[in-house]
Parts: C-alpha cells; sequence; structure tokens
C-alpha cells in the first residue's frame, strides 16, 4: 500500500485514510447494532461527531496557542505545519472540558456520549490494528 496518494496537489496520508476509514466503520458498525431506536441512535453518532470536530477545533486551537507569537507575526503557516504534543495536550484538555460542562447540563447524556465514544473508540482501533497488520507488516 502507497505510503501517501497525490490526488493533484493534494498528498493523502495512508495512515490518514485508515483513520479516517476506522472511525467510520466503528460509527456503522454501532449504527447497525445499537439497543436504540433510530432516532436516538442518530443522536447518538451525532453527539459524537460533534465531539471529533470539536477537537480537531481544539488541535488547531492547541497549535495557535502553543505557537503564539509564530501565529501573530505570520498566522497562515500554523495552521499548515503538523501538531506536536504540546498541541494535542492542550486539545485533549480542552476536549475533556468540553465533555465536562455538557455533562454539566444532563448527566444521562454525557454517560450516553461515553458509552458510544467508547463502543465507537474500540471498534475503530481494532480496524485501524487489523488492517495495520494485514497490509503494513514486512515480517509476511
Amino acid at each position: 500500500m502507497p505510503s501517501a496518494w497525490l490526488i493533484g496537489p493534494l498528498v493523502i496520508k495512508s495512515e490518514l485514510v485508515l483513520l479516517i476509514g476506522s472511525f467510520l466503520l466503528g460509527i456503522v458498525f454501532f449504527r447497525f447494532i445499537s439497543p436504540y431506536s433510530k432516532l436516538e441512535t442518530k443522536k447518538r453518532i451525532d453527539r459524537i461527531m460533534n465531539l471529533f470536530m470539536m477537537f480537531v477545533v481544539f488541535l488547531w486551537l492547541g497549535k495557535i496557542i502553543t505557537n503564539l507569537s509564530t501565529f501573530i507575526n505570520d498566522p497562515l503557516p500554523i495552521l499548515a505545519y503538523p501538531s506536536d504534543s504540546k498541541a494535542f495536550y492542550v486539545a485533549v484538555t480542552l476536549s475533556i472540558v468540553y465533555v465536562k460542562f455538557n455533562l454539566a447540563k444532563d448527566y444521562h447524556q454525557g454517560i450516553d456520549v461515553l458509552y458510544v465514544w467508547f463502543f465507537v473508540f474500540f471498534i475503530a482501533s481494532f480496524v485501524y490494528g487489523f488492517v495495520q497488520m494485514i497490509f503494513w507488516s514486512s515480517s509476511i
């Protein structure tokens, strides 16, 4: 499997495609075996997708916060550079604060979001590890 795909001037890494595909498979699998009604399942998947999108926004904010002086001088390159561990830690911290804020509004909604998150995350982790083992294993 190639390490990246070129689509015009756009370079897409295979690991990113695998990561996004794994999460999508986790969400689809949850949708099929969910014990909730269709409407409740859609609401819970929507909350998880909202959490994923907020994490991406928080990751961008983390990059801006950790490189504030560079962002003030030249704002566009900060968003183009890859994230480092500091930006990831800021994003995780802001995501936890976001979830706790939502948990304060409705406790049962927060527990449901955590249940769906764990389910989707474990399925996505399994798919990601399995595909990596099958396609990127150099020992076979």
